[in-house]
């Protein structure tokens, strides 16, 4: 094995026959998968190793201009990777001029050539005492890897860390002063590369790393950044308050473009409750940026408001993929402000220890002004709430997500008129609530909610609208409601599949309910209850349904359509009483049981189907309680 300072000048036989020191013949290729087993390992390669270590799977490599006699592998040196391989007595440029080739490894572990270095010495150089007096790659005491260069050696690693625009890509080491990570980020780009990639195991942080537009930091896989208690991460203010984060873009009061931040684990368990407004990780004011594989966790613990774990704000056609927020103050993954097309795909949020949601897009929060448009939420999941909490805007889906409770919210809080959150889309997610619903003079429409699965609802409902005003502005209006095809298995003996609560002038108006199945344990509960509040539902359809449960419609509600839902044999249809209760059609049920004896415990307006025992006609008739009696209303 080579020393760093070892050298050699190969005798006439070496140069003649084409074998090393060791009388090995030397090969134009080299396996080399199994020298990535030593990292920043230092190696005179004998080719024929391979062979006789079977257990690594090996790969065979051959420089892009390779002749035979080149001496391609006369030293070897991999760092992370890449690996530096030197081949002697290439001949590109001038005979036995020597070269230097440098090889990374892809996602899928295989290795590729990504740059050579091609001496342009003559054969009598070789015989100088000069950088590439026999060997063509260097590693000095320090891990630093040299290729020769002219007359000189070129650094291409820093402290066993690759620099010098591989692939486009520099490297620093996690644990150099932030001043200096800084400054790389910088060179690279005044040298025209896109990526610097941040190595190490561990490191404590103590100030904001910041990510320039057009540009790629990388977190090496399984990097854990510890950040400091004593910090000076860098505050400024939006929506007049002071915030901080340990990764952040570097304008975000005048705004980035193409900003990406990959990976990395950032711990904030050290940070004091200092009260401070804290996205751990954070892209403010962004276009065409993305976000992957990042996990932010234990951001201020003991706070209930402003510590998020990994941010996005005001931003326009960003990502944000595979990242994950624990126990953060408030929200583990969080959009807020201004937001238009945004993607939020496979991310996970919770553990929250304050008041706020696992995974939440806001437009009240942030700059507190805009909308927000064109938000999905796919394959998101939380143990807590996932909340769409809208000022304005258009077109947010839930796809494929879990959560305890889907929270939609449409809200009013600034005089400039900007109110109405339209096209929500909720769709095969999982839960146990869907909550919609409106505050003040706020409007939410067009909401679609199909193919969810909903479990444990109890008395609260599956799904609960709720529409309340203010006392001096108005009601606020949800409108224009579909449930479509969802599932409701509930256990206890209040549960209800749909539990509407307007009040305070609020209008809850335009609802279908149709092609779902509600199950209850004992048959008990509620299939639709707008009970609670002051003001009725208008306009509610309810049609095809399989329903298994005591009552039908326990509600207050003008114009209800109730028919071809499949009822279990023993259940019967309540409407309670209240200002312009008015029953437009209820037909075509099945198989609403003929019943010869009427219901116990009736209440007014409840009916059934008489099967003719107390019923003028031969066959069956429609029986309604008036408050003291049963009447019939129809029979044939």
């Amino acid at each position: 094995m080579t020393t760093p300072e070892d050298s050699y000048e190969p005798d006439e036989q070496q140069k003649n026959t084409g074998t090393n020191r060791m009388g090995i013949r030397r090969r134009d290729t080299l396996k080399l998968l199994w020298i990535a087993a030593m990292p920043g390992g230092v190696i005179g390669s004998h080719p024929d190793v391979a062979k006789a270590t079977p257990d690594f799977e090996t790969q065979e490599l051959t420089a892009s201009d390779s002749d035979a006699g080149d001496s391609f592998d006369d030293a070897v040196a991999v760092v992370g990777p890449p690996a530096f391989i030197a081949a002697f007595r290439d001949s590109e440029n001038a005979d036995s001029a020597g070269a230097a080739y440098v090889f990374t490894q892809d996602g899928d572990g295989s290795w590729t050539e990504a740059q050579n270095y091609e001496t342009v010495h003559t054969e009598a150089d070789l015989n100088n005492h000069g950088p590439t007096r026999g060997r063509i790659i260097r590693i000095n005491a320090t891990g630093n890897v040299h290729v020769a260069d002219g007359s000189s050696w070129t650094n291409v690693t820093q402290g066993g860390v690759p620099m010098g625009g591989l692939n486009n890509v520099d490297y620093v080491s996690a644990d150099t002063p932030m001043s200096t990570i800084q400054q790389r980020i910088t060179d690279a780009k005044a040298n025209g590369r896109s990526k610097v990639v941040i190595v190490g195991d561990e490191a404590t942080w103590t100030e904001t790393l910041r990510v320039p537009s057009n540009f790629v930091v990388e977190f090496q896989e399984g990097l854990v950044i510890n950040v400091s208690s004593d910090h000076d991460m860098d505050t400024f203010r939006v929506g007049g308050a002071p915030w901080q984060a340990i990764v952040l873009n570097e304008n975000p009061e005048t705004g980035d473009t193409n900003v990406t931040v990959r990976g990395g684990e950032f711990d904030f368990s050290n940070i004091p409750n200092d009260g401070t407004n804290t996205n751990g990780v954070w892209l403010h004011n962004c276009t065409d940026s993305r976000m992957e594989d990042v996990y932010v966790h234990d951001v201020h613990l003991a706070l209930d408001n402003g510590q998020n774990a990994v941010t996005m704000s005001d931003c326009t056609d960003c990502e944000m993929v595979d990242c994950e927020g624990r126990r953060p103050g408030y929200d583990g993954i969080k959009l807020a402000g201004y937001n238009d097309n945004i993607i939020v795909e496979n991310c996970w949020g919770g553990e929250r220890t304050g008041s706020g949601g696992g995974v939440q897009v806001s437009s009240m929060g942030a700059s507190k002004y805009g909308t927000s448009s064109n938000i999905t939420f796919k394959n998101c999941e939380t143990d807590q709430q996932m909340i769409a909490h809208i000022r304005s805007g258009e077109n947010i889906r839930f796809e494929d997500c879990k959560a305890d409770h889907i929270h939609v919210i449409a809200d009013y809080r600034d005089a400039d008129g900007a109110k109405d959150c339209r096209s929500v889309h909720i769709t095969d997610c999982e839960a146990n609530h869907i909550t919609f619903q409106a505050y003040d003079q706020a409007t939410l429409s067009e909401v679609r909610i199909s193919n969810c699965h909903l479990h444990q609802v109890g008395a609260s409902g599956g799904f609960t609208p709720y529409v309340v005003g203010d006392s001096g502005s108005g009601g606020g209006v949800v409108r224009d409601v579909v449930i479509d095809g969802c599932i409701v298995d509930a256990g206890g003996t209040s549960d209800r599949f749909l539990n509407a609560t307007v009040e305070s002038g609020g209008v809850l108006d335009d609802l279908t309910i149709q092609n779902n199945s509600f199950y209850t344990s004992d048959g008990s509960g509620t299939f639709v209850r707008a009970y609670d509040g002051t003001d009725p539902m208008t306009d509610v359809t309810v049609r095809n349904n399989i329903i298994n449960c005591s009552t039908m419609i326990s509600s207050r509600v003008n114009g209800l359509r109730f028919y071809d839902n499949k009822i279990d044999e023993d259940d019967y249809v309540r409407l309670e009483t209240g200002t312009d209760v008015t029953l437009s059609s209820v037909h075509s049920n099945s198989p609403m049981q003929l019943r010869a004896a009427a219901p116990g415990a009736p209440s007014t307006g409840d009916f059934y189907m008489d099967d003719g025992t107390n019923v003028t006609g031969a066959n069956f008739g429609k029986m309604v309680y008036d408050g003291t009696a049963w009447q019939e209303i129809w029979s044939v």
